[in-house]
């Protein structure tokens, strides 16, 4: 009998994947509020090379995050058709809940933050998107009721700008996209649904990707990736395969962070190139690291992968508003030079909004669970992912390795 995938160490490295994703993105905006960039420096930079290097993966981080999130969700898609158990107002309520339990309390806490450092006037150039930070833009226009409601319905960078201080959540718009893409064209090349039906879900389709436009659709295939992933089978690879694995992994990387370097001014055409090149080699690695079917042991990097992933979501909606409201009280609008007092003053602030985020997440994402059972309850969905009195759907083969698929919630 075959070991439940949540208790294996597969499982954890894949927790261990998605925690450290969260946890780049948040110290790379930490290095981008506290300190000057690298080309600015003219002392400590040798020293320095390493540290700004690590911080400067954030963006190779969210397309980790598009993979995963394409691996996990798709299966659950998938699963739920194959079982007959397909229900278009189950699959919102799970998205929905999973979204909305972290984002609406991220964007209430960004206004609380934004508008305390706003009315605080320590930091004016900062909030004002004139500190050369590269994140924060003036604050005090995208902080309208329209701008808030269009970030709750996931419009943010289609309709209306990010929320505030809080730019990373251009990819919750990007998310959303996908979750609707993905079953109306899954559901739309079933042959076994009448013509009349798949029609309607192409229609659909076109629509939604006309209404999300090119710069959604652009990473749309960084989210199919994932999905190709789970219906890869999964080969029995040993230990230190998976360690050479993930080393070759971060060298590529590293040189895709630095592509438009090597080539001369970065372009559009350059940066995509390195998405997918990344792309690639994530689903590589990932498919590597599903290799690993012994089972989980309970040792200690085991629980800490474990806990980053847990609160990761928090972590990526929650920290950038309190990052800029901390680098206005401790620094104004001035970044720093990354010398040993400095560096000390900044790592307490990150401290603080790690230990920020966990709370958050202890009000919010850690009751995904509950919140999510008592609006089924209320929606009068069932547990079994159908409306009641739906009628069963057609039979769909299962995809191959499709018992590798973690569920996406």
């Amino acid at each position: 009998m075959s070991l439940e995938f949540g208790r294996t160490k597969a499982s954890v490295m894949l927790d261990l994947v998605r925690g450290v994703a969260a946890l780049l993105v948040c110290v790379g905006h930490w290095r981008n509020i506290f300190f000057l960039d690298f080309g600015q420096l003219k002392l400590h930079r040798l020293a320095t090379a390493g540290f700004y290097f690590l911080s400067s993966l954030e963006h190779e981080a969210v397309i980790v995050f598009f993979v995963l999130s394409g691996y996990l969700i798709s299966g659950s898609v998938l699963r739920a058709v194959r079982r007959e158990e397909w229900s278009w107002r189950q699959y919102a309520t799970h998205r929905l809940v999973r979204l909305w339990i972290v984002l609406l309390p991220g964007l209430a806490l960004c206004a609380l933050w934004d508008g305390v450092g706003l009315r605080s006037g320590l930091a004016p150039l900062l909030y004002h998107g004139a500190s050369g930070n590269h994140l924060v833009y003036d604050v005090s226009e995208l902080r309208g009721w329209r701008v808030l409601l269009g970030n709750v319905a996931f419009l943010q960078g289609i309709r209306v700008p990010t929320f505030g201080s809080d730019g990373p959540l251009w990819s919750l718009a990007n998310e959303f996209s996908y979750y609707v893409l993905f079953p109306l064209g899954l559901l739309a090349m079933m042959p076994k649904y009448r013509v009349w039906l798949r029609v309607g879900l192409a229609a659909a389709f076109l629509l939604v990707a006309w209404f999300v436009g090119m710069p959604v659709l652009l990473y749309f295939p960084v989210w199919l990736a994932g999905v190709v992933l789970g219906l890869l089978r999964v080969r029995e690879l040993q230990s230190w395969v998976r360690w050479v694995c993930m080393g070759v992994y971060l060298v590529f990387v590293a040189a895709m962070t630095k592509l438009g370097v090597a080539i001369g001014r970065p372009t559009t055409a350059t940066m995509y190139v390195a998405d997918y090149a990344v792309m690639a080699a994530t689903v590589a690695m990932l498919w590597v690291l599903l290799s690993a079917r012994e089972p989980s042991g309970g040792e200690i990097w085991e629980r800490i992968s474990r806990g980053l992933a847990r609160f990761s979501f928090t972590l990526y909606v929650s920290h950038l508003p309190a990052l800029v409201l901390l680098r206005a009280l401790t620094g104004g609008d001035v970044r720093w030079m990354p010398d040993g007092r400095h560096m000390v003053a900044a790592i307490g602030a990150l401290v603080v909004v790690l230990g920020y985020c966990w709370g958050v997440a202890w009000m919010t994402e850690f009751r995904t669970g509950l919140v999510r059972g008592w609006v089924e309850r209320k929606l009068r969905v069932d547990r079994q992912g159908r409306d009641r009195g739906k009628r069963r759907v057609e039979r769909v083969p299962a995809p191959v390795g499709s018992r590798n698929r973690l569920d996406g919630v």
